[in-house]
C-alpha cells in the first residue's frame, strides 16, 4: 500500500497522486485548513471523506492535532471535556474506516530531536533547540496519565476503535 499526505480538502495533488497510482490519503483536517468542523462531527469527517472517495483515493488517515490538544497534554481545566472530543473522533474514524492517527502528545511543542548534532543524521543539517524547561515534570505526567486511564471506559474506548476488522 502506498499513501500520500494531501491536503484535506479538493486540491490539485489530489488529480496528480490519483496518477501516480496514489490510492490511500493521509490529511490533517483541522478546521482552519478545511473550513469545517472539527472531525468530532461526524459530517466534517463525513465530507472529507467523500470528497476524497469521488476523486478515487481512500481516506486512510489523519495526521497531527485534529484540534488544540494542550489541555489534555498539560492537564489543565477543559481536559475531559477535549478526551470526549477525541474519543468522539476516534469512533467517527472507526465508524467510516479510517483505520491510521499519527498523534502528538508531546506538551507545549510540537516534536524536536533529542540529539540534533548527530553526523550523518539528516545530511547534517540542525534541528532547532528543545523546548525551554516548562512546567511539566515526570510526576506530574505521571499523575496527568493516571487521570486520563483511570476515565470511566476510555481504555476500552481506544482500544476498540483500534481493532483490526
Amino acid at each position: 500500500m502506498i499513501a500520500e499526505y494531501l491536503p484535506p480538502r479538493p486540491h490539485l495533488l489530489w488529480q496528480w497522486a490519483s496518477q501516480m497510482g496514489i490510492r490511500h490519503a493521509i490529511v490533517n483536517a483541522k478546521p482552519e485548513r478545511t473550513s469545517l468542523n472539527p472531525v468530532w462531527d461526524l459530517n466534517a469527517l463525513r465530507q472529507i471523506h467523500r470528497e476524497l472517495s469521488d476523486a478515487g483515493l481512500n481516506l486512510y488517515g489523519l495526521e497531527g492535532d485534529q484540534f488544540d490538544m494542550s489541555r489534555i497534554k498539560l492537564g489543565l481545566g477543559g481536559r475531559d471535556q477535549d478526551i470526549e472530543r477525541f474519543c468522539t473522533m476516534l469512533a467517527n474514524m472507526g465508524g467510516l474506516g479510517v483505520r491510521l492517527l499519527c498523534y502528538n502528545f508531546m506538551a507545549q511543542i510540537g516534536w524536536f530531536r533529542s540529539n540534533a548534532d548527530v553526523a550523518g543524521c539528516r545530511g547534517k543539517s540542525r534541528s532547532p533547540p528543545g523546548p525551554a524547561p516548562g512546567r511539566s515534570t515526570a510526576a506530574r505526567f505521571a499523575r496527568h496519565r493516571a487521570h486520563l486511564w483511570q476515565r470511566r471506559g476510555l481504555r476500552s474506548r481506544l482500544f476498540a476503535c483500534a481493532q483490526p476488522e
